[in-house]
């Protein structure tokens, strides 16, 4: 199986059902080595069951749409996201990413990103705006780890400086356009500063003609749930999406 960089980087981690709602839109063109290539462009309309961060719901579980475009050209990716609970009007996500990848071979590939996302609606959801600046490195479509550096800029009382999250994950091909994903990692609590925690997830996703159906079962430790509550409760997560 051939490794594919995707035409629109996702701005969350590839876990099963992240259940965000992403709008991704072209900031720009990428100057250098890359003008002289077309640009690539993609589309992805989607309904998740809630909006997860790393294993954790930021609002109460309700249906949240997805409306993704992105560009890449060359090497290069550039998007803009944004996210919209249904019946939830004050609760919406915005993110930006920029993207550069590297394969090492037919099988590895390298990338490294800088996003940033913000919720400008509830007080209590900019405990989760933040910059990150992150790299990863993936086995074919398969397997991927990465690690990113966070700036919880935007929260009161953040001490500390720059946080660190861990992220595994694992799409496991079966059949029929049929895989077992998991993900696991480990990072500090958005509204909580020093204090680490860990989550993942295991679930069978389906890919065929533009469409990508994802189920899964997200949970985070102990102390995820000591502090956030039901936040940090196991859930089930769903996701339909079809790319254009």
């Amino acid at each position: 199986m051939p490794l594919v960089r995707p035409a629109c980087p996702s701005l969350l981690p590839r876990a099963p059902a992240h259940g965000a709602l992403l709008a991704c839109v072209v900031l720009g063109t990428v100057a250098g080595p890359a003008a002289a290539q077309p640009v690539d462009l993609q589309a992805e309309l989607a309904l998740a069951s809630a909006l997860t961060d790393r294993g954790l719901a930021v609002f109460a579980p309700r249906p949240t749409l997805q409306l993704a475009l992105g560009a890449s050209r060359g090497r290069w990716a550039v998007s803009l996201a944004a996210s919209q609970r249904i019946g939830g009007s004050d609760q919406p996500r915005v993110a930006a990413r920029l993207s550069h990848y590297r394969p090492l071979d037919d099988d590895w590939q390298l990338d490294a990103g800088l996003s940033w996302y913000t919720y400008p609606g509830e007080a209590y959801a900019r405990a989760y705006d933040r910059v990150e600046a992150g790299g990863g490195l993936a086995w074919r479509d398969v397997l991927s780890i990465g690690l990113t550096a966070i700036d919880y800029r935007a929260w009161p009382g953040r001490r500390g400086g720059l946080q660190w999250a861990l992220d595994l994950g694992l799409r496991w091909p079966i059949a029929g356009g049929w895989s077992a994903t998991a993900s696991a990692g480990e990072a500090d609590l958005p509204p909580y500063p020093q204090r680490r925690y860990r989550y993942g997830g295991l679930g069978l996703a389906w890919q065929s003609a533009g469409w990508r159906v994802e189920l899964g079962r997200l949970g985070a430790d102990g102390t995820a749930r000591r502090w956030l509550g039901a936040g940090a409760a196991a859930r089930w997560s769903a996701l339909v999406a079809k790319n254009f």
